[in-house]
């Protein structure tokens, strides 16, 4: 159980996580929300804030919040009760704020702080040791699905001959990366938007949490999924082989190879409002 609590907290979506289902507390969100845009690296370029005050009397200003107060309002807390619905929250938005190619958020800077890490571990032992996460440790579906976000009305097909497009795709990449070490080593550019390449079919198995759990997502409200039909050697990524090209999009298998499927077989799933569910269309 250590072990888990350990790697859960080791890198900075599991952290974040953790933070989300301590931030359920409203002095925590408090604390948090002002800490987070204190030390946040994109201070007055990435989020704006505006607060409205009244024509009365000025408050005397209350003084700044710091990280040792957020800490001991962290582990205050009593330990919490990990459902269904309060994981999926903080999961998602773990997911959603994995954007690698520009500076953390305020709020994974705070975490990543030691002493929030270590306040985060009652947290992450109650994640960990809860019934909900039980399918992240289960091995790689035999069931596998695609999810086609683009418009009903717009034709679409998988990536096809994965094998010669990927070695095209990594001789691309190649040759920007040399071009940009030449012209300016220490330049801040990225390259692809996604961390993942998109020249070879990308999977998922649980279908419709993984509707849910999309990196940087864009907001859709409706999707087309599909299951595929193909056999291979599973390379499962963990700490040892994990690289960028996975990402941080929970139950998703890379495919080196293409995958047969028929759009017959596909599903339309649409996001419903209230509440916030995926439901299949019948």
């Amino acid at each position: 159980m250590d072990d888990d609590v350990e790697l859960l907290l080791s890198g900075p979506r599991g952290r974040r996580l953790c933070l989300r289902l301590a931030g359920s507390d409203p002095d925590v969100a408090s604390t948090l929300f002002s800490l987070a845009q204190e030390m946040d690296p994109s201070r007055g370029s990435s989020r704006r804030y505006v607060a409205f005050v009244s024509s009365g009397p000025a408050s005397p200003p209350e003084p700044p919040p710091t990280l040792a107060v957020l800490v001991e309002q962290i582990r205050s807390l009593h330990r919490p009760t990990i459902t269904r619905a309060t994981l999926k929250e903080a999961l998602e938005e773990a997911v959603w704020s994995a954007m690698y190619w520009q500076p953390p958020y305020g709020e994974d800077v705070v975490a990543e702080q030691p002493e929030v890490r270590d306040a985060l571990r009652p947290i992450a032992r109650a994640v960990m040791s809860s019934r909900e996460v039980q399918w992240w440790r289960h091995p790689v579906q035999s069931e596998q699905w695609v999810i086609d976000w683009s418009s009903p009305e717009f034709p679409w097909s998988l990536p096809q001959d994965a094998a010669q497009e990927l070695a095209r795709w990594g001789e691309a990449v190649r040759a920007e990366e040399a071009r940009i070490a030449v012209e300016d080593p220490h330049a801040r550019v990225s390259g692809a938007w996604w961390s993942t390449t998109t020249v070879t079919p990308t999977t998922v198995g649980w279908i419709p949490d993984a509707l849910d759990l999309v990196e940087d997502a864009l907001n859709w409200e409706q999707a087309r999924v599909i299951p595929v039909r193909a056999e291979g050697r599973v390379l499962e990524v963990d700490a040892d082989t994990a690289t960028i090209i996975a990402g941080w999009s929970p139950d998703t298998t890379i495919w080196l190879r293409d995958v047969a499927y028929d759009l017959d077989d596909a599903e339309e799933w649409m996001l419903e409002p209230q509440p916030r569910v995926w439901s299949r269309r019948t």
